[in-house]
């Protein structure tokens, strides 16, 4: 969905969750580039964002043991052209 600021792609699932310790050990290993986090792909995707995007903060992480889990990527509306938003097909950068 649009923003503001931007684009937001939402993933919900209603898996097991992740308690807030395991949330900020990924986040955190993102940072700085680390790829032990047990999340090797989640981190990695972190990791570009912040390269391709600028932003310190792409990606939200909301979840809960037994709850699911939530990410938010945040992208700067310049990498959705106007002219092709909601037609599906992604854009070429």
């Amino acid at each position: 969905y649009r923003t503001e600021t931007g684009i937001v792609i939402e993933v919900k699932d209603n898996g097991k969750g992740m308690a807030p310790e395991k949330v900020a050990e990924i986040l955190q290993a993102a940072g700085q580039g680390e790829r032990g986090a047990g999340a090797h792909g989640l981190s990695s995707v972190i990791a570009r964002l912040r390269l391709w995007t600028g932003r310190e903060d792409p990606v939200a992480i909301e979840s809960r043991p037994g709850e699911g889990t939530t990410i938010r990527l945040f992208l700067p509306p310049r990498f959705v052209p106007e002219e092709r938003a909601g037609q599906g097909d992604p854009p070429q950068i």
